[in-house]
């Protein structure tokens, strides 16, 4: 009977440990499968970081650093005499995972800068471009980069901390008095959550961002983040900022339900809108800077440039 129960008992934990290895494997195929996603997004631009670096000089943008201990972020920065509004773009996620698509990347990996290529795009006089904590460093800046910002920690408070200490330098470097926020995917979490806790934010963009975070999660069965979800963050700033949200119609990593999540979570937002286009997760470039000028007069025709 001993013997017996012994079996019984080592079973029962053998299928409990395997069951566990079995989860594992799901999220981490899981987050493989949404990772890859993007990696094919990497490759369609083909040479992006080069080309949008290069765009960005030609636009009039600099290239600089900024120090956020314990980080130093990569900027871009366009300067306008006397203009009292900056507008920032904030990137998307960086491709956590390696070749093998299920190990996470041990050292920064690359990222697609869509949003930089927004930006070198962008009419408005000033415009900056910030970059997360490890992105586009170069080996001499990537201090205190490790796995997590780039994966379960990439919207963690020691990365929206790091950011919105970026935002002060860049408002002071430019001598703006007042932000425009526009954040690609990952990054569109990341200007929300900005947006929550700053005072200058007078508007908020997002593309392909998965505001509703825990939706968006249970969505792709994704392991957990260590992160603030925009969706049911108890904040006033936010509520009271400006906002549009674009969805795109063919996205697959971030479908349009999600939007719709986090507008049906706000609904004391006084001006929050969801708009629906007909692009994938990585299509936003085509025709920018006419959507974008479109977008502040429908926000605020007062603050339109």
């Amino acid at each position: 009977v001993g013997y017996a129960r012994v079996r019984v008992l080592t079973h029962a934990r053998e299928s409990t440990e395997r069951a566990r290895r079995q989860r594992r494997a799901l999220f981490r195929g899981a987050a493989a499968s949404v990772w890859l996603a993007l990696a094919s997004l990497a490759c369609a631009h083909g040479g992006a970081a080069e080309r949008a670096e290069r765009d960005a000089r030609a636009a009039g943008l600099s290239r600089g650093t900024i120090e956020a201990a314990p980080f130093r972020l990569t900027r871009y920065l366009r300067r306008a005499p006397g203009a009292s509004l900056l507008t920032v773009y904030l990137e998307g996620d960086s491709l956590a995972f390696d070749a093998s698509g299920t190990r996470v990347a041990a050292s920064p990996p690359p990222v697609a800068p869509l949003a930089l290529e927004l930006a070198a795009e962008d009419p408005a006089p000033a415009v900056a471009w910030l970059g997360r904590p490890c992105q586009l460093v170069t080996p001499a800046d990537a201090v205190a980069c490790e796995p997590g910002l780039w994966s379960d920690r990439r919207f963690s408070e020691p990365v929206v901390a790091a950011l919105d200490r970026g935002l002060d330098a860049l408002r002071a470097e430019a001598g703006a008095d007042r932000l425009e926020l526009i954040g690609y995917s990952g990054g569109g979490v990341l200007a929300a959550l900005l947006a929550a806790r700053r005072d200058d934010v007078v508007r908020l963009v997002t593309l392909s961002a998965p505001l509703a975070l825990q939706a968006w999660r249970r969505l792709h069965a994704l392991g957990p983040v260590d992160a603030a979800d925009p969706a049911r963050l108890a904040a006033p700033r936010l509520d009271a900022t400006p906002q549009l949200h674009l969805a795109g119609a063919r996205d697959a990593v971030v479908p349009e339900q999600i939007l719709e999540r986090y507008r049906e979570a706000r609904p004391e937002a006084t001006r929050l809108l969801v708009e629906r286009v007909d692009v994938d997760h990585g299509g936003w470039r085509p025709g920018w800077p006419e959507r974008i000028a479109e977008i502040r007069r429908r926000l605020d025709p007062a603050l339109a440039r």
